[in-house]
């Protein structure tokens, strides 16, 4: 931890004391750790690379795909299937401290697909960390290498938070795309999970629907733990266009309704203006944030536009209201119109005020001329922002180190009216080698410019886009985070003689190629189907 506080108050006090424990910045890019590849490497067992290393050494060219085919397919039988059938053995004799709801699916839903995500997917922290710093979420699998989950791509996507809950979506699919994938729902302060399918595909496709420009929403029901309703608002499509129609999809945890997606269609109070050469008006509302609304609704912010509110997401008849944001600067855009509004604006929902925070380039890519402004609006029927503070970057008691470093994807204290976070990176414009190297910096600004404190992430941070959001987690969250002792002890309860067994079959040779010595070879003549025991 470095930063730049003032004497008087030392790195991570701000107005009020030191942010509440409780407020976490989450990250949103969720990487797996694949339980069966670290059991392979934990049991001494050759990797797959090495094993082709070996093998295509002085091959023919002619006879690699041969050999390449043979050996995966044989490494498959012999180390991945025993791994993964040891690796099942160790689970069912320690189980998991993480519960798995199971969900009673209707319609044509999967169940045996959804039923083996459950069980082989695990969420831990790897980092629970004091804002500025980064608290990071990863998913530890262990499906099966034949089962369509492990196509993959390697990492998860947190869409939406409220109190414990989490909502994810895991693999490449979104809706009115058709891949394969589902929704992750996380209780962390109970520890359990539940899979949640995807929409209807009767309902839903790419040509029908298009997204509203942000992820599904979770809403966490009451004070019971693990109870929840799942929200995906799309926006239906006329002569090809986004229009100011939606259909809005809910899923309940429990309850009549609990086990499929209920659709409500709705009118959006939405911008829109007339296209060229077009009949009726296209929707330009872009959704870049959710956010719960007053505990029982959501907002969905257009950081150029306004923000969308539903007041109760629980009603068979749900209603909407738009809000414009404040009138300010008009922010440079993008080839695309919009360009990536997150750098310099954000939204949040404090009970029932929204705050907007903006931060305002003259122009010029100085740092300390540029403003960071907050508005408050608490009666969402008036649109009357108020600002409440504005300052200048250049004002704030900074390190030299940060005051030539741009300020970028601000994000609002949930616990903390005087907290602003802001993220900087030194700027090399495209030297991709430099980039790599950057890395970028976290600064939690107290809007008194009374003290500051900053946090690192990894090198090369600075060459990807930041993603985190400000949530809030019961203390009970430290039960879910990595137990060193527990690791420990499950990685002796294979025991030694298993171990061996299983190191022992790994190599035998195969039935030479033509014109390759059956022993002898630089490589390691292939894998072996593993005897029995």
């Amino acid at each position: 931890m470095e930063g730049g506080a003032s004497s008087s108050h030392p790195p991570g006090e701000v107005r009020g004391g030191r942010l509440p424990p409780s407020e976490r910045l989450l990250s949103r890019f969720v990487r797996f750790e694949d339980e069966i590849s670290e059991f392979i490497k934990e049991q001494g067992l050759p990797s797959l690379d090495t094993i082709m290393e070996a093998a295509l050494e002085d091959i023919p060219e002619s006879q690699k795909q041969t050999v390449t085919q043979r050996e995966i397919l044989h490494y498959r039988q012999t180390v991945v299937k025993k791994a993964e059938d040891a690796l099942r053995q160790r689970k069912s004799c320690r189980p998991s401290d993480v519960k798995r709801v199971p969900v009673r699916f209707t319609g044509g839903d999967d169940p045996a697909f959804y039923s083996q995500a459950l069980q082989g997917i695990e969420p831990r922290f790897t980092q629970l960390a004091h804002p500025p710093e980064v608290t990071s979420l990863v998913l530890r699998v262990s499906w099966s290498r034949y089962s369509s989950l492990y196509s993959f791509p390697p990492g998860a996507f947190i869409s939406s938070t409220d109190q414990n809950m989490l909502a994810l979506y895991v693999g490449p699919y979104r809706p009115c795309i058709s891949l394969r994938g589902f929704y992750l729902a996380y209780d962390v302060w109970a520890n359990s999970i539940a899979v949640i399918p995807q929409l209807p595909s009767g309902s839903v496709s790419m040509f029908s629907h298009v997204g509203i420009g942000t992820g599904v929403a979770i809403l966490s029901c009451g004070d019971q733990p693990g109870e929840f309703l799942l929200a995906e608002l799309l926006l239906r499509k006329q002569h090809g266009r986004p229009s100011c129609k939606g259909t809005l999809f809910k899923w309940f945890s429990s309850g009549p309704s609990a086990g499929q997606w209920v659709q409500n269609e709705v009118a959006l109070p939405l911008p829109s203006k007339p296209k060229e050469h077009a009949s009726r008006p296209s929707c330009t509302f872009c959704a870049d944030t959710i956010s719960v609304f007053r505990r029982i609704g959501l907002c969905w912010a257009d950081l150029l536009q306004g923000i969308l509110i539903c007041n109760n997401m629980w009603s068979d008849c749900p209603q909407f209201c738009f809000v414009e944001l404040p009138k300010m600067r008009p922010f440079k855009s993008c080839i695309d119109g919009r360009g990536v509004p997150a750098a310099h604006s954000s939204v949040c929902c404090v009970e029932d005020t929204l705050r907007f925070i903006t931060i305002d380039d003259p122009g010029q890519s100085d740092p300390s001329r540029v403003t960071i402004t907050i508005w408050q609006l608490q009666d969402i029927q008036t649109s009357d922002w108020a600002m409440s503070c504005a300052f200048s970057f250049g004002d704030i008691p900074l390190d030299p180190l940060y005051t030539t470093m741009m300020p970028t994807f601000p994000v609002l204290s949930m616990t903390n009216e005087w907290a602003v976070y802001v993220t900087a990176a030194a700027d090399h414009g495209f030297d991709a080698e430099k980039m790599e190297e950057c890395v970028r910096h976290v600064l939690c600004i107290s809007t008194d410019m009374r003290a500051v404190e900053v946090s690192n992430l990894p090198p090369g941070s600075g060459s990807t886009r930041p993603n985190f959001l400000a949530t809030i987690f019961s203390s009970s969250l430290s039960k879910s985070t990595s137990n060193e002792d527990q690791e420990r002890e499950e990685k002796i309860s294979m025991t030694e003689i298993d171990a061996v067994r299983l190191k022992q079959r790994c190599f035998r040779s195969f039935e030479p190629l033509h014109g390759q010595s059956a022993t002898g070879s630089k490589n390691l003549g292939g894998l072996a189907s593993l005897a029995d025991d």
